[in-house]
């Protein structure tokens, strides 16, 4: 009986130490990013290499297991040497800005001289010589991902299938100095790894894929296929790992039996922020948030915020998995990017579209334009009634139906332009054509017509609008249907 309580006590700890293992990970690196790539090749056509049928399906289904897992997923399958070359050095790139790079490839894999080799799609190999120029060298991989500082980096070749130009079974060789990360073979050194012809999937991918929706870390991970691996083919294929991770990476957070039972109705958040470390808060639950959390189909009220730049509030409805991306704007930069969009007049109190689009609208396209505008943070935007658009003027402008008109100083100048026609504009108002609008706009004004529309309509074709060059008002000249261009206004508040 004593041997008994002594192994559950061992049980007990060791349970204890993996959710402790867990807990810990969620703190430091629940947010990092993840990056793989994932070949797999099957049509080979090489009178050495036979064609294999399982290799594309286990790749597939990599794949869509990492994106479910939340990795940004690189793919090739049936790659030719050039189309590897070219996606390796893609997926070396997208290393630089990841916490966690894993490269995954089912195929044909040979060792020459104690080097590993991955063949490509179309590969010329008549003997071992031409296997190293012909095909990927894994140690490549393997120095392309140290280089690039990620924390925590795993390989998994399922490519140990046979080496026609050796005597038995072949196999992969173990490598060395491959410190930071974690190298999974589907066999061991001298075996072949079975394809598993009756299955859809190769045996080793079958128990990896498997594996994969455990909340444990990585190396007991790899521990498990490979004893699922052996105990399935009754000690024909062993796994082997070498392992020179520091640090735990999890594949999977959320506890398997909670999982399991709440499966129909949980589903996973994640939430890409940037900038990266920004802090997300689900105000609505108690739980602290962390990327792929589980929870029940509903709605989360969401908080994004960092110092220095404007918080985002927000809403989502959880009915299936979702991967969401927010961007939060720097508080000055935001600020100086709309000031150059919009001006506020603090004498009418209305906010202004300041750089105005330069087509001209019939007045409904220019209604509809201003009601689908959207500035910085701002929307609510409309086409200016003629009062609103009257105090933009440089002088007071007088409305009329029948007269070109300026007030100055409670005078109206009527008729001024007929009156005058070869003395042109008053002196002061000859100096520029956009004199009749105020100073802050002026910079967006440097057109030839200067006609802009009002929502006001005096009768049921004919809209008041503003000639600013002229320094006029009138709702005769135009109807609705022809063109002009619109300034859109909104409440400042």
């Amino acid at each position: 009986m004593k041997p008994i309580i002594f192994s559950l006590i061992i049980f007990c700890i060791t349970l204890s130490q993996a959710n402790n293992d867990r807990a810990i990970y969620i703190k430091k690196y629940a947010s990092e990013t993840k990056t793989a790539l994932v070949i797999g090749n099957s049509n080979y056509n090489n009178s050495s290499l036979s064609k294999l049928k399982n290799p594309v399906n286990d790749a597939r289904a990599v794949r869509d297991k990492l994106k479910e897992k939340n990795f940004d997923v690189l793919y090739l399958e049936n790659g030719t040497q050039r189309q590897i070359d070219k996606i390796v050095k893609k997926f070396k790139s997208k290393l630089k800005n990841s916490g966690v790079g894993l490269f995954y490839f089912a195929g044909h894999g040979l060792e020459v001289d104690k080097k590993n080799y991955l063949i490509p799609i179309g590969a010329n190999v008549a003997d071992e010589m031409d296997v190293k120029y012909e095909a990927l060298a894994v140690n490549e991989i393997v120095d392309r991902m140290k280089q690039s500082s990620t924390r925590l980096n795993i390989v998994v070749l399922d490519a140990c299938r046979n080496n026609p130009f050796k005597r038995g079974a072949g196999g992969l060789a173990p490598m060395t100095n491959a410190k930071g990360t974690l190298i999974a073979y589907a066999t061991d050194s001298g075996s072949t790894a079975s394809d598993n012809v009756n299955e859809s999937n190769g045996l080793f991918t079958k128990h990896f894929l498997k594996a994969l929706d455990k909340p444990i870390n990585q190396r007991e991970l790899f521990h498990n296929i490979r004893k699922g691996v052996n105990d399935e083919s009754n000690g024909r294929q062993l796994p082997y790992l070498n392992d020179g991770t520091i640090g735990d990476f999890f594949f999977t957070l959320s506890d398997a039996i909670y999982q399991k039972s709440n499966a129909k109705q949980l589903h996973s958040l994640t939430i890409k922020t940037s900038p990266k470390d920004a802090i997300v808060k689900i105000t609505n639950i108690k739980q602290k948030y962390y990327n792929g959390m589980q929870l029940k189909e509903g709605q989360y009220d969401l908080k994004i915020s960092k110092n220095g730049y404007i918080t985002k509030y927000g809403k989502v409805v959880l009915k299936k998995d979702k991967h969401i991306y927010i961007i939060l704007n720097e508080t000055n930069k935001s600020y100086n990017n709309e000031n150059k969009k919009v001006w506020n007049d603090k004498k009418s109190g209305l906010m202004w579209q300041k750089d105005i689009n330069r087509e001209e609208f019939t007045w409904n396209q220019a209604r509809i334009y201003c009601n689908s505008l959207s500035l910085g943070q701002y929307s609510g935007w409309r086409m200016p009634s003629i009062n609103e658009l009257l105090t933009l003027g440089n002088i007071p402008l007088q409305k009329t139906n029948s007269q070109l008109s300026i007030e100055e100083n409670g005078k109206i100048l009527i008729n001024w332009f007929s009156k005058n026609k070869n003395k042109g504009l008053p002196n002061k108002y000859s100096k520029t054509k956009v004199s009749f609008i105020k100073k802050e706009l002026l910079f967006s004004m440097n057109f030839e017509y200067q006609t802009f529309w009002s929502s006001s309509i005096e009768a049921l074709y004919e809209p008041w609008i503003v000639e600013f060059s002229m320094g006029v008002s009138d709702n005769s000249s135009l109807s609705k249907y022809d063109k002009a261009h619109v300034r859109c206004v909104r409440s400042n508040n």
